[in-house]
C-alpha cells in the first residue's frame, strides 16, 4: 500500500434534486431548520458536497430545459434566471444549505451533472414518428452519441451543447 500520495477526501454529500426541493418547501421553517441542520450542521452529518442536475433528471414531476426553442444554436432564449429552479424551490434550498455549511466556516461545492440535452439537440428515437428532425422528448440519453451529430469536432450542438454549460454555470 502506497501511503506517498494519499487520497484527498473533498468532501461527503448528496443530491441536490427537484423533488427534494418541493419537499423542502412543504415544511414548515422549523422542519426546514432541522432537515438543515441534520444535513449540513454541526451536529449532522456535516455534508459538505452536492449534485445538482442540469435540466430536469429523474427526481423532476416532468421534463425541463432552459432553452427549448429547437435550433437555438446561440442560446438566445437560455434562461439564464434558471427560472424554473428558482420556483421550485432548488436555488432557496442550495442557498440555505450554503449558509448553514458558511456557518460552520465551510464551503458548500457542488457538481453539476445533466440529465439530457433538451430534445431538440437529439436524434429522433425509434419511438418518434417517421421523419421527425429531432427527439421529440428527453429521453434516450443513455445512448453514447445522444446529440444529432455526435461530439466531433466539427458538431454544431456538441459545440452548443458545451455553450449551454456555460450559460448554466455562470
Amino acid at each position: 500500500e502506497d501511503r506517498t500520495n494519499p487520497t484527498t477526501i473533498l468532501g461527503f454529500g448528496g443530491a441536490f434534486t427537484e423533488a427534494a426541493a418541493l419537499n423542502f418547501k412543504t415544511l414548515e421553517s422549523e422542519g426546514q431548520e432541522a432537515v438543515l441542520e441534520l444535513l449540513f450542521g454541526e451536529d449532522g452529518l456535516g455534508y459538505s458536497m452536492g449534485r445538482v442536475h442540469m435540466n430536469s433528471c429523474d427526481f423532476s414531476p416532468k421534463p425541463y430545459t432552459f432553452d427549448d426553442v429547437p435550433d437555438d444554436f446561440t442560446l438566445s432564449h437560455f434562461d439564464t434566471d434558471v427560472t424554473h429552479d428558482v420556483q421550485s424551490g432548488m436555488i432557496n434550498l442550495l442557498s440555505r444549505a450554503s449558509t448553514k455549511i458558511s456557518a460552520n466556516n465551510g464551503n458548500l461545492k457542488l457538481m453539476v451533472s445533466p440529465w439530457s440535452p433538451p430534445a431538440w439537440m437529439k436524434p429522433p428515437l425509434p419511438s418518434d414518428p417517421p421523419n421527425s428532425t429531432y427527439a421529440s422528448t428527453m429521453n434516450g440519453s443513455v445512448q453514447p452519441s445522444c446529440l444529432r451529430e455526435g461530439t466531433a469536432a466539427n458538431s454544431t450542438y456538441a459545440a452548443t451543447w458545451a455553450e449551454y454549460f456555460s450559460k448554466f454555470l455562470t
